[in-house]
């Protein structure tokens, strides 16, 4: 069984266990592990640190699959736990598959809210804002068949206060585009008071599951503690007069006031039966903005405290998006290696066959993840996207870039 300061070798990579692994049990004989753990660099230097899930292979088929869904929700966004891939290992107890993730320097939004009595507005309007851009993202990488999360709750939103940041983390219960075996089932099922009843009832997957749960999400935001109370978390999902919309009694006095009229109109509308509910997460963003606009007394203002980065004004038009050449050379192994890399594709850079570097294609643009925390790009510009003649160094190495 590993354990604290055991290592664990991926790929190029030799990563270090920096806490003894959870057992995580989902039922159905399912038990998976999760810890966090460190990139041991060469002379025995600490690295990057990454969040580790796994779990063993024999008569474990179901956490199998579900490591097998995280793993193809790798996607590069600011706002969506990043998944670096997947993994196998060997110890005492047998075989073992899992999963490399980003390690979140932060808290769920369940303990978030433990800890922040006093809720700042300004904060919890930011965050939102950012986790609606992240559904949207997810959803419109594949218009015929999207990604859907089926499990957004407290404990998957995480909190990130040095980056003002909030991620959506925990992919294992994801539908993945062509992947049948997590759309079709007697019933999809979920954590009983966020996700849509309807999942306990029927085998398909659509959007508005999400939607439903965001709304539940962004209910525990105002309130500090789930929107269902006893044992309605259960009833909800045979009784829809309490399963769809809100009461306005258990939505904080605060917020019944005129000024969060238009805000809660939205959390009752994507809580709402399905022939009233929102169709997209588009639409929702939009009418979060009007609300913000109107709650900071101007577009201005509104953009001082919810400011929007490059990267999403950028339109989502997948299709418009091209496949990009990258050239890169090194100043160790001297040769340059020219690709192609197709949108929302990933690939590795190595130097001496050591991975150093990601770079990703978002939208016909280039991008990436030094895997080298002292791996810096020359110049004013330090943001993560690459131009053509980009240089990156470090004491040992430097790295062009060619962009075609």
């Amino acid at each position: 069984m590993l354990k604290k300061g055991d290592c664990i070798d991926i790929g190029e990579k030799r990563i270090r266990l920096l806490t003894d692994p959870v057992r995580n049990e989902k039922g159905w004989d399912c038990v998976t592990y999760t810890a966090a753990a460190e990139q041991i660099l060469p002379e025995g230097a600490a690295g990057k640190k990454y969040f580790v899930k796994y779990a063993y292979e024999k008569n474990n088929d179901f956490a199998m699959k579900i490591l097998g869904r995280e793993e193809k929700f790798r996607m590069y966004y600011p706002y969506i736990e990043h998944i670096y891939g997947s993994f196998s290992w060997e110890d005492s107890n047998g075989r073992i598959r899992g999963v490399l993730a980003e390690f979140i320097h932060g808290m769920d939004l369940e303990e978030y809210r433990r800890r922040e009595k006093l809720l700042n507005e300004e904060e919890m309007f930011r965050y939102m804002v950012q986790i609606l851009y992240a559904v949207q993202y997810y959803v419109k990488i594949s218009d015929r068949d999207p990604y859907v999360h089926r499990d957004l709750k407290p404990e998957n939103i995480m909190i990130c206060s040095e980056k003002k940041r909030a991620y959506i983390s925990d992919f294992d219960w994801a539908h993945v585009p062509s992947g049948n075996g997590t759309r079709y089932m007697n019933s999809i099922g979920g954590t009983r008071g966020y996700t849509d009843p309807r999942a306990f009832v029927m085998s398909d997957t659509d959007i508005q599951m999400d939607i439903y749960a965001l709304g539940r999400v962004f209910c525990f935001w105002l309130r500090g503690k789930p929107y269902f109370q006893g044992d309605e978390d259960k009833e909800y999902i045979e009784d829809p007069k309490l399963a769809y919309g809100l009461k306005m009694e258990r939505i904080p006095e605060k917020f019944r006031q005129e000024k969060y009229r238009d805000f809660i109109r939205i959390i009752e509308k994507m809580v709402a039966p399905l022939n009233r509910r929102y169709k997209n997460i588009s639409d929702i963003l939009r009418d979060m903005q009007r609300f913000l606009i109107g709650y900071y007394g101007g577009e201005e203002v509104y953009q001082q405290k919810i400011p929007e980065e490059a990267l999403l004004k950028k339109p989502m038009d997948i299709k418009a998006a091209s496949t990009v050449r990258v050239g890169a050379a090194d100043s160790v192994d001297r040769i340059r290696n020219t690709f192609s890399l197709e949108n929302h594709r990933v690939c590795d850079i190595k130097v001496q066959n050591r991975p150093v570097m990601e770079v990703y294609n978002l939208d016909g643009n280039i991008y990436c993840v030094p895997l080298l925390s002292e791996l810096r790009k020359e110049g004013e510009d330090q943001s993560f996207q690459i131009h053509d003649g980009d240089v990156f160094r470090t004491d040992g190495f430097a790295l062009d870039f060619m962009i075609d």
